[in-house]
């Protein structure tokens, strides 16, 4: 399974902060969730964001979001996106 967020930063967000909470997601979330195989995150040159995660099946990665609306770092990191940007997407990988 392929999660694939996409965002715009809210208004006056600094990239440090963005990417001081992305690291905090990568550290104290996302490896300790059940399922979660990689996570990585970019920026393209227009200002939008990526992250990338993957995910052993769909159930652990809807499972995981079910925690991260409650999960201190991961809504610290959502709160710095503009929300009419935000988008999550999943995708099932193809045999």
């Amino acid at each position: 399974m392929i999660e694939l967020t996409t965002f715009r930063p809210a208004a006056g967000t600094s990239e440090a902060e963005l990417l001081e909470a992305d690291r905090l997601v990568q550290t104290r979330f996302a490896p300790h969730q059940r399922g979660f195989l990689r996570r990585t995150t970019a920026r393209a040159a227009d200002g939008g964001w990526l992250v990338v995660v993957l995910w052993a099946s769909q159930d652990e990665a809807e499972a995981a979001a079910g925690r991260a609306a409650t999960d201190a770092h991961a809504c610290a990191f959502v709160a710095l996106a503009d929300p009419a940007t935000l988008e999550v997407r999943r995708y099932t990988e193809l045999d």
